[in-house]
């Protein structure tokens, strides 16, 4: 499974099949015992899983914008920024900023050195597709290929 949990939410979205780039609309969301996969070579996760993460985003002429993203769990936190969504999904571009709290373990484990028990992170570049080995097991995978400051 690549994704698992309970989501609940709207979503009003303005676009023409595959015109990603020109649309715009709301997505607002609620999910609950969530997990999703982690696809980023950094991080020595194959995915994260959280209590709750809820989400509002706002489509804007093809921008996917985090208005406010907040996950509660072993790992908290939340992310703001954008996705600049592109008619080849490879060359949509990261602008994405927020703070995680975690355990000292778990921070010892991911090599995050912080004086408290929260980081603040940025995430910036583009979007990677790789569907050699995921498209055999019938699922595709979105990997970040960014520059990242923690």
């Amino acid at each position: 499974e690549l994704l698992n949990g309970f989501v609940t939410g709207t979503a009003v979205l303005n676009m023409s099949p595959g015109q990603i780039h020109r649309s715009s609309g709301t997505i607002s969301l609620n999910w609950e015992k969530g997990q999703f996969p982690l696809f980023i070579r950094q991080v020595p996760l194959d995915s994260l899983a959280f209590d709750n993460l809820k989400m509002d985003l706002k489509m804007d002429n093809g921008s996917l914008i985090i208005e406010s993203a907040e996950m509660t769990g072993s790992i908290s936190g939340n992310i703001k920024g954008r996705v600049r969504m592109s008619n080849r999904i490879e060359n949509s571009r990261l602008s994405l900023s927020g703070e995680l709290k975690m355990s000292p373990a778990m921070m010892n484990m991911l090599g995050v050195r912080s004086s408290g028990d929260s980081v603040k992170f940025t995430v910036s570049g583009t979007l990677t597709i790789r569907l050699s080995d995921s498209v055999k097991r019938g699922r595709s995978a979105i990997f970040a290929d960014s520059k990242e400051k923690v």
